[in-house]
């Protein structure tokens, strides 16, 4: 209000307008300024499953076989996962909130859980290249520069599934 205060703030700014009421403001009391970061969500499987396209997590889920790690309950990866898995795909999955994205990632890799919701960003980019993981599929319009080789959930059949997680001003 004194035209002096910038916020910096997350993905889950919008998220908590549903997960917690009554927080005494509104999103929509905030005015945006910038959006310099966005990275489109992703889902990654381990080298030690047998997923290893989006047709074997469909299958594999179908069967109740997904046992999913995300970076915790409400984050972005999190509820883009869900909408995918209940909305699009309608199978369930069990899911294994950590707390945080590196717990996450070596949850996936210990083979603890035998897929990873996660920002597609450097570290998944890493795990992905270094055939530590594998990208199933980016949730964006056309294929991320870091991850050139993940096709898209459109490409993998399933258009319309975009999401992302940012940074804002």
């Amino acid at each position: 209000a004194d035209g002096y205060t910038i916020l910096v703030t997350t993905t889950s700014l919008a998220i908590n307008e549903s997960l917690v009421p009554d927080r005494g403001y509104t999103a929509s009391q905030l005015e945006p300024v910038a959006l310099p970061i966005s990275a489109p969500e992703s889902l990654s499987s381990s080298t030690k499953s047998t997923i290893k396209n989006v047709a074997d997590l469909v299958n594999e889920a179908k069967a109740g076989k997904v046992y999913m790690g995300s970076a915790g309950i409400g984050s972005g990866s999190h509820i883009a996962a869900e909408y995918f898995f209940k909305v699009l795909v309608k199978a369930p999955v069990k899911h294994i909130p950590f707390p945080g994205g590196n717990p996450a990632m070596m949850g996936l890799l210990s083979g603890d859980v035998n897929v990873l919701a996660a920002t597609a960003t450097g570290n998944i980019s890493r795990a992905v290249k270094s055939g530590d993981t594998i990208g199933l599929a980016i949730a964006a319009n056309e294929r991320s520069p870091i991850l050139p080789k993940v096709p898209t959930f459109t490409e993998a059949g399933y258009p319309g599934m975009s999401a992302s997680s940012w940074v804002g001003f």
